[in-house]
């Protein structure tokens, strides 16, 4: 049997048994934060851009834009959204896929959902569905995908949100065989177009191709059943095994992936390349009482491709800062935090900053790729060397970000985003008992008229 049929005979039988208390909590905290930094993204170049070219299709369908005041098309929203949820790059992470599930999957689910009567609990059974496929997949090609320069979020994300869409509108194993190999048409998405806007594109893009292809999957469109595993398929042009059997052999056993390594929620606004380093610098600048001034130099070891996505050394913007490892450090060290307002232009092109950038050594190491690890090493003016090394990170499956600590990230990002009132209803509709309706919490989102 082929790989994609195999994955929807998997996806055709889950159902609700199968998603767990707990599992389906963990994706509510995952809808929660995703529409949480899509809301501080509004103000951003980016959302105007997006959301503008989605204006178009005002009236066309029921699916809200969140920040806008109008109801586009499933596709559209899903275009609009899932590019809002990436564009800080605040979103959720998956270790398995080494990329962003929920900017991929919520947005999608959401667009799809919301016109068809969905609830948060059935967008949550079809988001641990998808969740699951996007991780078997991830295992399998990550050891080659990533370091040929392909941006998984979008073409292993896409994929596990075309399967999570399909199982949302309840196709069978056949039809949604097809919408798998539909979705291998789509992926795409280069590291190169890392710190551009092109990158959150990319999770707005994977949003949109995922309904695409489950709806002309729905209306009988096919697909290649070998397009994941053939000769010419994904696994031979995307990087992988030769085929997905080892991957496959733990489709659907305990536990699932989404409780296994989890969904990482971040801590900081930022590429997570760099958040254990941070983690290490601010632990050591509270401890010994530092300021920018008191440090020589930095020195940052990784273990192997830990920092392929740190793809700016030298930031002059705010929108490249998110990806470089000496400007994260020379924020830290300056300001003891590392926030939704450190990514200004202004902040970045401070002359403090941009000077100890200079003297920011960033390096990986060689040996095995896992466990990940980052070690911090600071020079300080006065002749010591303060060092930690960290391997759990803030928000990551050891050290997940509580519930409480959730919702004040949530708060924060939509005062930043210029709509504080809404926090609270959507930390409510989202964590509180209960089985709301999409729709419900798609109108708290809605922008204000004009």
């Amino acid at each position: 049997m082929s790989a994609a049929r195999t994955l929807a005979g998997y996806l055709a039988s889950f159902d609700a048994s199968r998603a767990a208390p707990s599992a389906r909590h963990a994706v509510r905290r995952a809808v929660l934060d995703t529409v949480a930094v899509a809301a501080a993204a509004a103000g951003e170049p980016v959302a105007a851009a997006i959301v503008g070219l989605v204006r178009g299709r005002a009236g066309a369908g029921a699916a809200q834009v969140w920040s806008a005041p109008w109801r586009v098309d499933e596709e559209g929203a899903a275009l609009a959204n899932g590019t809002l949820a990436h564009a800080l790059d605040y979103d959720d992470v998956a270790t398995p896929m080494r990329g962003h599930p929920s900017a991929c999957l919520v947005p999608a689910l959401m667009a799809l959902g919301q016109p068809r009567g969905r609830t948060l609990e059935q967008l949550a059974v079809s988001y641990v569905a998808g969740f699951e496929v996007a991780c078997t997949l991830g295992r399998a090609v990550m050891p080659a995908q990533y370091p040929r320069g392909w941006h998984t979020t979008a073409t292993i994300g896409m994929l596990g949100a075309a399967a999570a869409c399909a199982h949302l509108l309840g196709l069978d194993a056949g039809r949604t065989a097809h919408a798998l190999g539909i979705a291998v048409s789509h992926a795409s998405g280069t590291l190169e177009n890392f710190g551009t806007m092109c990158k959150p594109l990319h999770a707005g893009h994977a949003a949109a191709a995922a309904v695409r292809c489950a709806l002309l999957a729905e209306a009988g469109f096919t697909a290649s059943p070998t397009a994941l595993d053939g000769r010419q398929g994904y696994l031979a042009l995307y990087g992988g095994p030769p085929t997905l059997n080892g991957a496959l052999a733990r489709l659907g056993r305990e536990p699932p992936a989404i409780l296994e390594t989890g969904i990482e929620i971040k801590k900081y606004p930022m590429c997570y390349a760099a958040h254990r380093a941070l983690d290490g610098v601010l632990a050591l600048r509270a401890e010994h009482g530092l300021a920018l001034e008191d440090v020589a130099r930095a020195e940052i070891a990784g273990s192997p491709r830990s920092f392929i996505p740190l793809v700016c050394p030298r930031p002059r913007a705010g929108l490249d800062a998110r990806f470089s490892m000496p400007y994260a450090i020379a924020a830290a060290l300056r300001d003891g935090a590392i926030r939704l307002g450190s990514f200004t232009d202004a902040a970045v092109l401070r002359p403090e900053i941009q000077d100890f950038m200079e003297r920011v050594d960033v390096r990986e190491a060689e040996g095995p790729d896992t466990p990940r690890w980052t070690g911090v090493a600071l020079v300080l003016r006065d002749g010591r060397r303060l060092e930690r090394r960290v391997e759990r990170l803030r928000g990551g499956l050891g050290q997940p970000l509580a519930d409480a600590e959730l919702v004040e990230k949530a708060r924060d990002c939509f005062e930043y985003g210029g709509a504080p009132a809404a926090a609270d209803p959507v930390c409510r509709l989202a964590l509180g008992p209960g089985d709301p309706r999409i729709a419900e919490l798609a109108g708290l989102l809605r922008g204000p008229p004009g």
